[in-house]
């Protein structure tokens, strides 16, 4: 019989190119830094931190739209 591998288990973690989508309140937290999105020196400390917690990888999803506004306060026209 072969011998078999070990399982492993791959971390993976997943972000959007946005201010906050859907971490409600995030914001509040002292060592939020998500208003950085806009900066290179945001993704590059997260990616090292990730590295450093032993991360696979860093999915980053597209924004192809606009969210909908907030309790219909704009007729869109």
């Amino acid at each position: 019989m072969a011998k078999q591998l070990p399982k492993q288990i791959l971390l993976n973690a997943f972000d959007m190119n946005s201010a906050g989508h859907i971490n409600h309140g995030l914001w509040t937290h002292p060592r939020d830094q998500s208003h950085r999105f806009n900066e290179l020196n945001y993704w590059t400390d997260l990616a090292k931190t990730l590295e450093q917690g032993l991360f696979d990888g860093l999915f980053l999803a597209d924004i192809t739209g606009v969210y909908d506004v907030y309790q219909n306060g704009i007729e869109l026209t």
